[in-house]
């Protein structure tokens, strides 16, 4: 049977991208909606920015109220600059909200990802041996001793030595010791296959 290799760096750099088109979907939306709801289109001009300021007078402020008296009294030349300047701040501010959006809405990944590329780091530095394993330790929320499961036994004869010391408690601080070899007498092994 092959191995299947897995590129790190491939992955890394897919990851990116879709961190980096997961950004752009997200600012190309948020713009969009931005310049609808202002409602710019070719037509816009002096008269229908203050039609537009107008429409919301009633939840202006003070500041906001002195602003629109500069702007009625701006020449037209000027006026496209003012427009301009704050389209810019706008969406550099809608950019900057897309990016935390893109980042939390993702939080999730990049914490696995990350969690993911230490792990197989630490693991391909450090090889394991059967050796590294002394004892496990398992509490049960009950007065009754557990063990592993199955699956559990059957990777922990993958990964350790027969003499395995597996302690269990119970909730009145009991134990039980148990040894690997006596818990999986008859496990599938690599011997198994010669």
């Amino acid at each position: 049977m092959q191995k299947i290799k897995i590129n790190n760096k491939l992955i890394t750099i897919l990851f990116i991208v879709y961190l980096i088109i997961s950004f752009f979907i997200n600012s190309v939306k948020m713009i969009y909606d931005y310049f609808d709801e202002v409602e710019i289109g070719t037509d816009f001009n002096k008269e229908s920015f203050m039609a537009l300021y107008e429409k919301e007078l009633q939840d202006m402020t003070e500041e906001d109220k002195e602003e629109l008296e500069i702007i009625k009294q701006m020449p037209d030349d000027e006026f496209e600059g003012y427009v301009r300047q704050r389209l810019y701040i706008n969406i550099f501010i809608i950019l900057g909200i897309s990016l935390a959006i893109t980042f939390f809405k993702n939080i999730f990944l990049i914490i696995l990802f990350i969690v993911i590329k230490l792990v197989s780091k630490k693991i391909r530095k450090e090889k394991l041996n059967k050796d590294d394993f002394k004892r496990i330790y398992l509490l049960n929320e009950t007065s009754n001793f557990i063990t592993p499961c199955f699956v559990c036994r059957q990777a922990l004869n993958d990964y350790c030595n027969d003499d395995l010391e597996i302690v269990t408690y119970n909730k009145l601080g009991e134990s039980k010791t148990y040894l690997l070899k006596d818990l999986c007498n008859e496990s599938f092994d690599e011997d198994s296959l010669k």
